[in-house]
């Protein structure tokens, strides 16, 4: 997984050949707070999935994994 600024977004991306994962976020760690990305749309950039993220609402913090 890789994580780069571009702009003010936060772009996640992961191998193609990672099929069935789902970035998730939350704004903790607790157990079952996870929830799928759904938007934006992760797209195919140079055999990576990606995902441009915008800045976290209310400048709280955001917690990212990838889940099969």
């Amino acid at each position: 997984m890789g994580l780069e600024l571009t702009g003010t977004n936060l772009t996640v991306s992961w191998p193609v050949g990672s099929a069935g994962f789902t970035l998730q976020s939350s704004t903790n760690f607790v157990p079952g707070n996870w929830v799928n990305v759904t938007s934006p749309a992760p797209q195919i950039v140079s055999n990576q999935w990606q995902i441009a993220l915008p800045p976290a609402p209310n400048a709280g913090s955001v917690y990212y994994r990838l889940m099969k």
